[in-house]
């Protein structure tokens, strides 16, 4: 009778662990193959695009009510250009190319003019991750968004 229990409990127990093991697979966080994100920063004037010095763009995450919103704003432009490694900046929580987007931030830190946003790829509403990257290497991906633009 009571290696009946024994195995009774044994089998029980068994079958649980199965169920655990496969649940933990079916959740397991998807791979985040956009680690680096590059992009422009122009200022149009008199139809012209002017690479901007000091503007910044911002990375936003956002899962659903339950999970805090999550944002990194990017290095100031140089020459136009900033570059971002999100796999050192964003949570694992969040995958890269589903949960985020980026966005324009703020304008170059010059005063006058090229202050005001435009939606021009994106810059306004968000530009998707999901796009395939350019592999750099087995690891490493980087994908380029924009180019965003003041006016």
């Amino acid at each position: 009778m009571a290696i009946t229990r024994f195995f009774l409990a044994s089998m029980v127990v068994l079958a649980f662990l199965g169920t655990a093991s496969a649940d933990l697979e079916d959740h397991k966080p998807e791979d985040n193959t956009v680690k680096r994100i590059q992009a422009m920063i122009y200022c149009r004037r008199n139809g012209e695009l002017i690479k901007t010095e000091g503007a910044t763009a911002r990375v936003s995450c956002f899962v659903d009510v339950k999970v805090k919103p999550f944002t990194v704003i990017s290095p100031p432009t140089k020459g136009g250009y900033f570059y971002m490694d999100l796999e050192k900046l964003v949570p694992f929580r969040y995958n890269i190319k589903k949960d985020c987007k980026v966005y324009l931030n703020e304008p170059a830190s010059t005063p006058g003019d090229c202050t005001i946003p435009t939606n021009d790829n994106d810059g306004i509403d968000g530009a998707s991750l999901d796009k395939p990257p350019r592999k750099l290497n087995e690891d490493t991906s980087l994908l380029s968004v924009g180019p965003f633009v003041y006016v």
